[in-house]
């Protein structure tokens, strides 16, 4: 009877122990899983704020290349004009008739060159009215930030989704069923549940006479990231 008072007394001080043990390394799961988690949605945020910056800074860097591609034909048209005002005074000042017919093979090119600037004057109109219309990038810069909060939310949804064959997780659940003897010490199963688990073998106790081991794959709806689920048991 002492003895048995014994061995009871030590199973649960073995037992406390495992508790502790098993408490220790659960806090510490959650804790690795915690940051885990708090690293994936990160992430994710992050290359859906950088997709959209890198959109918005390649449609804004088209609008203001066009604005300034303008502003150059502009200038070159407005030097053009100050040239041909110029070429035009000239003759204007000329205060004898004979000087004025001296320089008449001038006039055809000046009337010429006048054609081509009210050709590029029109164009200019044109294109400057399109320009005005076209206010898709300033609409786009104001919808940011509901694109991103729709982009990102969308995000966060799949990744807590988990579909079958899509994201799956495995909890391996290390069972020790104990001996069907009425005199053997009943031994509590045992259960290695973890997060990101990423070992490549885990250690059980021995097997003795006719206990077993049994390995149950169970889904863990909460994973977030690759798996693999190859187990190999020796």
């Amino acid at each position: 009877m002492s003895t048995v008072v014994q061995e009871q007394s030590q199973k649960m001080e073995d037992l406390c122990e495992e508790l502790e043990d098993v408490h220790r390394q659960a806090c510490q799961k959650v804790e690795n899983q915690y940051r885990r988690l708090l690293e994936d949605t990160t992430s994710a945020l992050r290359q859906q704020k950088q997709a959209l910056i890198q959109s918005l800074t390649s449609a804004k860097s088209k609008s203001v290349s066009q604005l300034h591609k303008h502003l150059d034909v502009n200038s070159k048209t407005s030097k053009q004009v100050e040239d041909l005002m110029e070429s035009c005074k000239k003759i204007l000042d000329e205060d004898h008739t004979k000087g004025l017919l001296s320089r008449a093979t001038e006039i055809p090119p000046l009337i010429e060159q006048t054609q081509e600037i009210e050709d590029c004057l029109q164009k200019s109109r044109t294109h400057y009215c399109e320009l005005v219309r076209s206010c898709s990038i300033q609409q786009d810069l104001k919808r940011a930030v509901t694109k991103f909060r729709s982009a990102s939310m969308s995000c966060l949804q799949v990744m807590a989704t988990d579909e079958p064959g899509k994201c799956q997780s495995i909890i391996p659940l290390i069972k020790s069923p104990s001996s069907a003897g009425k005199e053997a010490p009943r031994v509590q199963n045992k259960c290695l549940t973890t997060w990101g688990f990423n070992s490549t073998s885990f250690t059980a106790e021995s097997l003795d006479s006719n206990s077993l081991w049994s390995v149950t794959i169970e889904k863990n709806s909460s994973h977030v990231g690759d798996t693999k689920s190859d187990i190999y048991l020796e």
